[in-house]
């Protein structure tokens, strides 16, 4: 036999591919039995074999290319890349976003109580302790001044309230884009830090229950129903997003601790998989937020009005919790 030829074993299984190949094509993969499918991909695993013994001799170079097609079209054919439609994303929308809410609910309703469980510490704390409000507050309130003076200035309490109403379009816009990136910033390290162990998201979700909490006992001898009406109708989504991204946090911090048999590896794959789109919704909300907290927030809307729009916003976020049970049993039941 000649050096230069291919060894008739070496044919004989890339024959065989193409002879698998052209049945596929012609009336598709998968109207083939089970047992076909199993001897193809069989067949697909011995041509890579002996390409990689084709490829380490110089004399069958010239048999590289047609066995590479081969191969490339047999790998093509038993594992085809997910196609994007229309369907295939309203699917993800309607299906798999919803349904990873509900499977990880229970990570979200610890998040829920984190906050809120802190949220009235906070207003404990700070109600019978007003020195305890600057460890609490952002770093805009943290002056002990400025803090005295919501708790006992009316004056000052209306210029907080009110601060922005007569900002420009463009200045609002401006500000919007700045409260997303900064809300974006906490949401991602509510996540993030779940892979170290979900401690930081834990300490995170602490201290933004404990800023809810101080924020309505320094004003709670002043305009209180005032405070409500500038903080929920932006709070209600922005609120929600930080519990959604602090329940993916600590899904991924309980599966560090708690990987299970299959190894820390495919465990993290599998619940990295279970909230991406619960961070995708997080992004929706918080543009959402930003919108509300920089035209709604900073205009001269009355309290009833900004009280109307904060209770509309509930709405959206009732259905999209209905619709994740139902999805959640659409995913693992099979219904149609």
């Amino acid at each position: 036999m000649d050096s230069h030829e291919l060894p008739l074993s070496y044919r004989q299984v890339f024959e065989k591919l193409k002879s698998q190949i052209d049945t596929a094509l012609k009336s598709g993969l998968k109207s083939q039995s089970p047992a076909f499918i199993e001897e193809f991909a069989y067949t697909y695993l011995q041509c890579l074999s002996t390409f990689s013994q084709i490829k380490a001799h110089p004399q069958w170079q010239n048999y590289l290319h047609p066995c590479q097609k081969l191969i490339v079209q047999a790998n093509v054919l038993l594992y085809p890349e997910e196609e994007t439609s229309f369907s295939g994303l309203l699917e993800s929308f309607w299906v798999k976003l919803p349904a990873q809410m509900w499977e990880n609910r229970y990570f979200h309703l610890l998040s829920f109580s984190i906050i809120l469980v802190t949220t009235f510490i906070g207003f404990i704390i700070v109600h019978q302790n007003f020195e305890m409000a600057p460890i609490m507050m952002p770093t805009f309130l943290r002056s002990s001044h400025e803090l005295e003076a919501y708790l006992f200035s009316k004056s000052a309490q209306k210029t907080m309230l009110t601060t922005g109403r007569n900002y420009g379009v463009g200045a609002k816009t401006l500000f919007a884009s700045f409260l997303f990136m900064n809300n974006l910033k906490v949401a991602i390290i509510c996540f993030i830090s779940g892979f170290l162990f979900g401690i930081p998201t834990f300490i995170l979700l602490i201290q933004t229950g404990l800023m809810l909490g101080a924020l309505p006992a320094l004003f709670y001898n002043g305009d209180l129903i005032g405070l409500g009406a500038w903080l929920l109708p932006h709070g209600v989504p922005e609120i929600s997003a930080i519990i959604l991204a602090g329940g993916a946090g600590l899904r991924i911090g309980f599966t560090m601790l708690h990987p299970g048999s299959d190894g820390i590896g495919k465990a993290l794959k599998k619940a990295i998989k279970s909230v991406t789109g619960t961070i995708f919704l997080c992004t929706i909300l918080l543009i959402w937020a930003a919108i509300v907290e920089s035209f709604v927030r900073q205009s001269t809307l009355s309290d009833s009005e900004r009280y109307f729009i904060a209770a509309l916003s509930f709405i959206p976020l009732f259905l999209l919790f209905a619709r994740s049970y139902f999805a959640y049993r659409q995913c693992n039941q099979g219904v149609p």
